[in-house]
């Protein structure tokens, strides 16, 4: 077995998956650490509402970007593009920019009629804390970029050092100003990570709309705007849910800090996905080389997951008595449930990653559209009877049948193809 994986890892070190995963993996811990402090800064309540305007945002930088982070990755990856590929960056972050004020104004409105949310802290907080939506619509272009550009190395110090700056910032705003404060140090965060993003390609840039180079983007991007609202709706349906319901804020809060756990273990399906995606649109023309390099990233990703939720399993309960001396005993369940879920979650990134270098973009949106209906009944039942504790095993058993739903569709997308 280690004969086999040992080559695996040499090969994707080379080609920078350790750049990117070594700086997703402090990016989260810092953005970890910063909830943990928030913890203890804090109400258990705040916390929950934290969750819930990070899955807003979620939700709507997606609408924001209009997929054209995916479109980008996808076409400036492309040789053939290579020469004008500063174009197609330049006309993808003057629609976005466009975009993103739009469904900031949208979010303000909602937020001042109180229908973003049934919490009227959350509402009093959304015009401050979606400032942010702008810069970080932009990001998910320009980050975009550096991965078509296997720019690796550079685009992991910057991720570093602003959310190194972005962490104190938040941690400093809420100790004196309290949930106004990470509200606030959000937004100013994701200002600071735009400027650095856009400093080594700013003489390169010129805002402007080409209507024939948004056309090709579009081509990619309709099918993905869509898909990662449906996919990102499906991850979010249990905070969605609870957003429009009374329950128990406190409890909710608990939750909150389990799935904040599982978002660093999603770091490795994530970073497996950004890696290869750019291979894989490499390799889409030669079909058979597209399949080797599948195999090989499946098989990776197959052995990290099943170590990593053992661990997790064994060593996040014992770090949560330890730190919180009792404080947070009830996040521990939530976590052990919601790591299912998580598992079989993580081994279908890489075939949405896999599918969108050969442009089968419709297919991620018709696993998602098949999954969404079966999952919102799910949870809306779950939540309804059982309160926090069914939105935790509702995502667990949505995660698996979303599993499977993506492998019949992908098995079905790629048995036809000229291997």
């Amino acid at each position: 077995m280690l004969k086999t994986i040992t080559p695996f890892l040499k090969d994707v070190q080379k080609k920078g998956f350790f750049h990117l995963f070594s700086a997703n993996s402090l990016g989260a811990i810092i953005v970890f650490v910063t909830q943990l402090i928030l913890a203890y800064l804090l109400l258990p309540a705040d916390i929950g509402r934290i969750k819930t305007l990070q899955t807003l945002s979620v939700v709507f930088i997606i609408v924001s970007v209009l997929g054209f982070n995916i479109s980008t990755l996808k076409i400036c990856s492309d040789i053939k593009y290579k020469l004008n590929k500063f174009e197609y960056l330049s006309n993808a972050l003057s629609l976005v920019t466009f975009t993103s004020i739009a469904v900031y104004l949208l979010l303000f409105v909602l937020s001042h009629y109180k229908l973003l949310s049934n919490d009227t802290t959350v509402n009093n907080l959304a015009p401050i804390y979606f400032l942010g939506l702008v810069p970080l619509s932009l990001n998910q272009i320009l980050i975009s970029f550096f991965q078509s550009s296997k720019e690796f190395s550079k685009l992991a110090k910057i991720q570093v050092i602003t959310k190194f700056f972005g962490m104190f910032v938040i941690i400093i705003l809420s100790y004196i100003i309290g949930l106004a404060g990470y509200a606030i140090g959000y937004s100013i965060s994701f200002f600071l990570s735009t400027i650095f993003l856009l400093i080594p390609f700013l003489k390169y840039i010129k805002l402007n709309f080409n209507s024939k180079l948004i056309v090709h983007h579009w081509k990619f991007a309709k099918f993905t705007v869509l898909a990662n609202i449906v996919n990102q709706v499906n991850l979010n349906l249990d905070i969605l849910i609870i957003n429009y319901m009374l329950l128990d804020l406190d409890l909710y809060g608990q939750y909150a800090l389990a799935l904040n756990f599982v978002l660093i273990l999603r770091l490795i399906p994530m970073s497996i996905q950004q890696i290869s995606i750019p291979y894989f649109s490499e390799k889409s023309d030669n079909l058979k080389e597209w399949r080797r390099v599948f195999n090989k990233y499946n098989k990776i990703l197959i052995l990290i997951s099943t170590i990593g939720v053992f661990l997790a399993g064994i060593f996040v309960p014992l770090f949560i008595r330890i730190m919180f001396a009792g404080k947070y005993d009830m996040a521990i369940p939530f976590f052990l449930i919601l790591i299912v879920g998580w598992y079989f979650r993580s081994l279908y990134y890489l075939k949405s990653g896999a599918l969108i270098g050969l442009g089968k973009i419709r297919d991620n949106f018709l696993s998602g559209l098949i999954s969404l209906p079966i999952t919102a009944i799910i949870l809306f039942f779950m939540i309804k009877n059982f309160s926090i504790y069914g939105a935790a095993i509702g995502n667990s058993v949505s995660g698996i049948i979303t599993f499977i739903i993506v492998s019949i569709i992908f098995r079905k997308a790629t048995k036809n193809l000229n291997f």
